[in-house]
C-alpha cells in the first residue's frame, strides 16, 4: 500500500474514531498561518468521555519504568519512579484520555508530580494547562520554548515540511490548517542541555533543536531508553519528522542524540524501537546527513 492510500485511509478512520481530531477544530483565534477520585485509582472523567476511549487510551510498557500512551496521532509517555512523571500532554482535550490510560493500567493519575514538555507544538502542549489545573503540578520545558508556551503560542515560524509526499500531505492536511494557539501555562522550571532530573536514576535532558528551537529529547540512562520526542519519527518506518524550523539543524541534532548510549527509542509519532535503536538511527540518518550540510 503506498503512502497516499495509507494516509487517506488513516485520516478517514481517525475522524470517525475521535471527534476531537484537529481536522474538526477550527477556532476563530489565529496565529501565524492565517477531578475527583472515582475509586482508589481512577479519576472521574468528563461526561460522556469514557465512551470515546477504546483504542487510543492504552499504555504500552516499554521498560520497567517507562510507558507509552497512545493518543492517536501523537504519543505521550509516563515514567514511574516515586510517583509519576508525564512527558507531553497531547492535543487539546487529551486529559481524560491520558488519565483513563493511566487508570486502566492500575495507576493513579493523581500521582503525577510533573509534566515535562519536549517542545511547544500544540500536539504536545495542548492539554498541559488543564492537567496542571486539575493536579496542581509543575511544568518543565526548555527555556527557548518555555516563553512561547507561557504566551500561549504553539508554533515558531517559519517551518518547512520535510521531503516526501507523505510529509507534504500530513503538513497540508493535518498541520497547516490547525489553529496553533494553546492555553498559556507557567513553566516553573526552564531546562537546558545536559540537565539531569533525579528520576529513575537520572533523566538527562538533551537539547535537540531543529524541529523546534527549544526541542528536547530525554535519555533515561539506567533503562537505556531515548525519549526522542519529535527529533525524528517512526510512523511508516524510521524517518524525519514531518516539519522542522531548521532541517539542517534537525539532522545535526539527530546525529548528536545518536551518539548517546541507548538500545530503545520512543517517538512523539509512531511506534517504538524496542531493540538496536541507536544502530538503526545511525544507519538511517548518517548516510543522508551530507545532503543537509
Amino acid at each position: 500500500m503506498n503512502a497516499e492510500i495509507m494516509f487517506t485511509g488513516f485520516s478517514i478512520l481517525w475522524q470517525h474514531l475521535d471527534k476531537s481530531c484537529p481536522l474538526q477544530e477550527r477556532s476563530s483565534l489565529k496565529t501565524g498561518r492565517s477531578g475527583h477520585p472515582q475509586t482508589s485509582y481512577r479519576l472521574t472523567l468528563e461526561s460522556g468521555a469514557a465512551n470515546k476511549f477504546s483504542i487510543f487510551d492504552q499504555m504500552q510498557q516499554i521498560t520497567n519504568n517507562i510507558y507509552q500512551i497512545s493518543l492517536g496521532l501523537v504519543n505521550a509517555f509516563l515514567i514511574e519512579d516515586n510517583g509519576l512523571t508525564l512527558i507531553d500532554s497531547g492535543y487539546r482535550n487529551s486529559t481524560d484520555k491520558i488519565f483513563s490510560a493511566i487508570a486502566k493500567a492500575g495507576k493513579n493519575p493523581q500521582d503525577i508530580k510533573h509534566v515535562i514538555l519536549t517542545h511547544c507544538h500544540p500536539d504536545h502542549t495542548g492539554s498541559v494547562a488543564e492537567i496542571k489545573r486539575r493536579l496542581n503540578i509543575s511544568v518543565l520545558a526548555h527555556s527557548e520554548d518555555a516563553r512561547l508556551i507561557e504566551q500561549g503560542t504553539g508554533e515558531r515560524l517559519p517551518i518547512q515540511p520535510s521531503p516526501g509526499v507523505f510529509n507534504w500531505l500530513v503538513y497540508n492536511l493535518l498541520i497547516k490548517p490547525v489553529n496553533t494557539r494553546i492555553e498559556p501555562v507557567i513553566v516553573e522550571e526552564k531546562l537546558k542541555d545536559n540537565d539531569v532530573i533525579p528520576i529513575a536514576g537520572g533523566l538527562q535532558i538533551i537539547h535537540t533543536p531543529g524541529h523546534s528551537a527549544g526541542h528536547i529529547s530525554l535519555l533515561l540512562k539506567n533503562e537505556g531508553v531515548l525519549i526522542a520526542g519529535d527529533l525524528c519519527a517512526n510512523v511508516i518506518g524510521l524517518g524525519l519528522s514531518t516539519v522542522y524550523e531548521d532541517l539542517n539543524l534537525g539532522i545535526k541534532s539527530i546525529l548528536k542524540a545518536a551518539e548517546l548510549d541507548f538500545d530503545k527509542a520512543v517517538f512523539g509519532h509512531g511506534s517504538p524501537l524496542l531493540k538496536f535503536a541507536k544502530r538503526k538511527i545511525n544507519e538511517k540518518f548518517r548516510p543522508i546527513s551530507a545532503l543537509y550540510g
